[in-house]
C-alpha cells in the first residue's frame, strides 16, 4: 500500500462505526499476521485494544498494544501497524477536529501516549 490518508478501518475484516458530532466512535475486526504499510489517519486517535494485538510504528517508536491497552495517535502522524497472531479486535474514538469540548485533552490528543 502506497503511504497516503485512509480510514482507520482499511485492513480490517469488519467494522461498524457511529459518529457523535463530537466523536467518531468505531469498532474494528483485523485478521491475524496482516500488515497495514505505513500510512496516516485525518483525525486524531485515541484507541483500545479488546482483543488480540498489534505491533504499531509510529514516532520512532515500538508500540506493543495487547488486549487492555489504551494509546493515542496523533492526527497525519505516519505509522504502520503489524496485527498478531490472534488478530486484533479494537474500538478506535476520533474526534472531531477543532471540538472545543474536548480543547482541555489536546496535549494528550497532539502526542503518542499507551
Amino acid at each position: 500500500m502506497q503511504e497516503s490518508r485512509v480510514p482507520i478501518t482499511t485492513g480490517s475484516r469488519r467494522a461498524r462505526s457511529v459518529d457523535t458530532g463530537t466523536c467518531r466512535i468505531t469498532e474494528a475486526w483485523f485478521p491475524s499476521e496482516s500488515i497495514l504499510e505505513p500510512h496516516r489517519h485525518d483525525r486524531h486517535i485515541m484507541a483500545i485494544m479488546l482483543d488480540g494485538s498489534f505491533e504499531t510504528r509510529i514516532a520512532r517508536r515500538r508500540l506493543d498494544c495487547a488486549a487492555g491497552t489504551v494509546w493515542t495517535e496523533p492526527c497525519e502522524e505516519r505509522h504502520a501497524n503489524y496485527v498478531g497472531t490472534r488478530g486484533a479486535h479494537v474500538v478506535v474514538l476520533q474526534p472531531r477536529p477543532g471540538a472545543p469540548e474536548l480543547a482541555p485533552f489536546a496535549a494528550l490528543l497532539d502526542s503518542v501516549w499507551t
